[in-house]
């Protein structure tokens, strides 16, 4: 159980996700749970029919459950029947947990160069350095030990998880006449949207010339790679361990599983999926799914 000082009476919760409250309208919510964390004055989700979890919710009476349309007429306990009831919870626990105890301030260890430009209502944590190119939106959440350097620009509302670096230099180089390699210069710049999350320990590199740009609501999970001159698009969803190598364009609500690695300078169409340890090589059309090494179309 959560140690809170909320007190939300579920027919505010319900009336915050514009559903339907069935039962105990007055009744407290405190804190959130799991299923096999429920107790009383707790809220509560449950996609899949669970027999089990009936009986004990039932029993328990005062607490409230959001559930799939498989619980209608089975709980007598508060209870909201959701078509999503994940992104439901989601959504409350958002609303009168999270935020209730996000706090403002930037740490005293932090750097912050001058002429950096830091946004209304922004956290930055310990131990981070935030360049003089750099400018972050209001409401950002950043954690410790971040790096933002060079010319980035990031939008309102953006978490960024500990260990993150963003902005330094891509791996680029050219042979010269005698076969040692010389570094490409990199001058260009980082623009990343509103709303985005980019976990620990991940890397965004700056563009050589021009702009990487990582789009409005795009997720991007720990220990991801992501190469110079990259352009990730709205909604795209980026899990661990992926490497996505320099010039690459993801479209728009693409779903990328762990440990993916993109070959430089191809083209992922909007809407597709890229199965799990996947090694793309050529261009994915939009909506395709593509799993394997090399990675393949599955047919459906």
């Amino acid at each position: 159980m959560l140690d809170t000082k909320w007190s939300i009476p579920c027919k505010k919760i319900a009336a915050f996700i514009d559903k339907n409250l069935i039962g105990g309208g007055d009744i407290p919510i405190t804190y959130y749970a799991s299923m096999a964390g429920a107790n009383k004055n707790c809220v509560v989700f449950s996609r899949i029919y669970d027999e089990g979890f009936v009986k004990r919710a039932n029993e328990l009476s005062e607490l409230l459950v959001i559930a799939g349309k498989e619980y209608e007429g089975k709980l007598t306990c508060p209870h909201i029947i959701s078509q999503n009831p994940r992104l439901d919870f989601v959504r409350v626990v958002n609303e009168f947990f999270v935020k209730a105890v996000k706090k403002i301030a930037i740490h005293p260890t932090t750097i912050i160069e001058e002429g950096a430009k830091v946004g209304k209502d922004a956290s930055i944590g310990a131990n981070c350095f935030i360049g003089q190119g750099v400018s972050i939106g209001d409401g950002a959440e950043i954690h410790h030990n971040v790096i933002i350097v060079g010319h980035v620009r990031i939008g309102q509302g953006c978490i960024i998880k500990s260990g993150a670096v963003i902005g330094e230099d891509g791996f680029g180089f050219e042979y010269d006449e005698e076969g040692k390699p010389l570094r490409f210069p990199h001058i260009g710049a980082i623009i990343i949207g509103d709303n985005v999350f980019i976990g620990s320990n991940t890397t965004i590199e700056r563009a050589t010339i021009d702009e990487t740009v990582i789009g409005d609501n795009v997720k991007i999970d720990d220990l991801a790679q992501i190469g110079h001159n990259c352009v990730i698009g709205d909604n795209t969803m980026i899990a661990a361990g992926s490497i996505t190598c320099g010039g690459v364009v993801i479209g728009k609500g693409c779903w990328v599983s762990p440990n993916v690695t993109i070959k430089q300078k191809l083209k992922i169409g909007d809407g597709s999926y890229i199965g799990m340890g996947s090694v793309v090589i050529r261009d994915v059309e939009p909506g395709k799914t593509v799993v394997g090494v090399p990675a393949r179309e599955l047919i459906k």
